[in-house]
């Protein structure tokens, strides 16, 4: 199979209420179907997402005020995640503060070499807006991120060395890091 494109859809509760909050965001209105409108897309740039009013996905608001501070800030919401890329994080944090949107994550570097924020929809969903760092001395050798089973997040970079992440409440940098110097375990996964 090759896939020539994804568009993800959305859940959403309420189809205005979500174009408008799209459109804070730069985002066009690109099309509407239905009388009530029950399914339409914005875009930016090439970009497209569809949105469902009340089907095709999950959605749902937690409570945490935060996406990202610990894993259960990652469990809370009952929407998707999805990530954006994009020109100037700094610059759309701004505009995303003038423009009344929730901020979940304010701008960070992380050792991923991404400088990273969070915006949620009302519905839940969180917007991962980032951009690629050029210093490519922080830079993990990873393809994978992911939560093992009842164990601390994880990378596993090209060269079979396990990378680990600490979240460090305490320090001014969301991550600590601790490259363990153990090869992979051969029944480990990580994905």
């Amino acid at each position: 199979m090759i896939v020539h494109r994804v568009t993800p859809i959305l859940n959403v509760s309420d189809m205005d209420a979500s174009f408008a909050w799209f459109a804070k965001l730069g985002w066009k209105e690109l099309w509407r179907w239905g009388d009530p409108t029950g399914f339409g897309a914005v875009g930016s740039g090439p970009c497209e997402i569809f949105m469902c009013r009340g089907g095709q996905g999950g959605r749902g608001k937690g409570k945490n005020t935060s996406t990202f501070a610990s894993f259960e800030d990652e469990t809370q919401d009952k929407g998707c995640s999805m990530s954006w890329w994009v020109e100037d994080v700094d610059a759309d944090y701004e505009e995303c503060v003038k423009q009344g949107i929730e901020v979940t994550w304010r701008p960070t570097d992380m050792p991923w070499n991404v400088r990273e924020m969070h915006v949620r929809h009302p519905d839940g969903h969180v917007f991962r807006i980032g951009k690629g760092l050029k210093d490519k001395s922080r830079r993990l050798s990873q393809h994978r991120i992911g939560q093992r089973p009842n164990g601390p997040r994880f990378s596993c970079g090209r060269d079979g060395i396990w990378h680990t992440f600490w979240l460090s409440a305490s320090s001014r940098t969301p991550w600590r890091t601790n490259r363990t110097l153990s090869r992979r375990p051969a029944a480990a996964s990580a994905s």
